[in-house]
């Protein structure tokens, strides 16, 4: 799940930072809309590795 994590965080910096760009240069809908779909795939990374995760590794047991 970490490596999930790692993931979903560079997604969501890298879609900050280009939303961002796009805010600058006054384009906020395109900003919006590279928000939302950055979201969307982290959640989705986040649902897809939960999914992967055995009962044992989401109690902490071993």
């Amino acid at each position: 799940m970490v490596d999930t994590f790692e993931r979903m965080y560079f997604l969501l910096f890298n879609s900050i930072t280009d939303a961002l760009r796009e805010l600058e240069s006054g384009n906020s809908k395109l900003a919006m809309e590279m928000l939302t779909e950055a979201q969307q795939r982290a959640e989705e990374m986040y649902i897809q590795g939960d999914e992967t995760t055995s009962p044992q590794q989401k109690t902490g047991e071993r």
